[in-house]
């Protein structure tokens, strides 16, 4: 990713110079959020990892490439408006458009559904595999660097009283 002071962490690539009317070929990622499939204005929506999201303009024959990477992440590849005075990409028109992958070797994969979907505290604790803590004593020497000393330690064991009393 190419930084400049204007348009922080936007550009991935942005080669040679502005083509007729102020435009810059431009290359950017992000996730691709709304689309309007009218016939008379193709447009979407890029949300960069930083900034503002910004305009895509692109012709009905990439429609259904739009159309099938919806909220994903992609790299759009096309020449970018920008404003004469602030330096923002007003607007991209798509010449290209691409899915990107995220290598996630070692790690486990969730669907998106079934990220958003919010458990319960009990759910939660059966996919972890533990239980509730019965006793205090249990904690006994546990942790102990996480206290900067007895002082600190004997407020925390208060306030977890303090608090138990008020819940039962």
């Amino acid at each position: 990713m190419i930084e400049t002071p204007r348009q922080p962490a936007l550009v991935v690539g942005a080669k040679g110079p502005a083509t007729g009317g102020g435009r810059i070929p431009l290359t950017i990622e992000g996730r691709l959020l709304m689309a309007d499939f009218r016939h008379d204005g193709e447009r979407c929506r890029i949300h960069p990892p930083a900034g503002p999201p910004i305009v895509c303009e692109f012709d009905e024959a990439l429609g259904d490439r739009v159309y099938a990477y919806l909220r994903r992440l992609v790299r759009v590849i096309g020449e970018a408006a920008q404003e004469p005075t602030s330096g923002q990409i007003s607007s991209i028109r798509v010449t290209d458009i691409e899915p990107l992958s995220i290598d996630a070797k070692g790690f486990e994969t969730v669907s998106a559904e079934a990220f958003w979907q919010e458990p319960s505290l009990a759910q939660l604790a059966a996919e972890q595999g533990v239980q509730p803590l019965r006793r205090l004593e249990d904690v006994w020497g546990r942790g102990a660097d996480l206290w900067t000393d007895e002082a600190d330690f004997e407020v925390f064991l208060a306030a977890t009283r303090s608090r138990r009393a008020e819940d039962a």
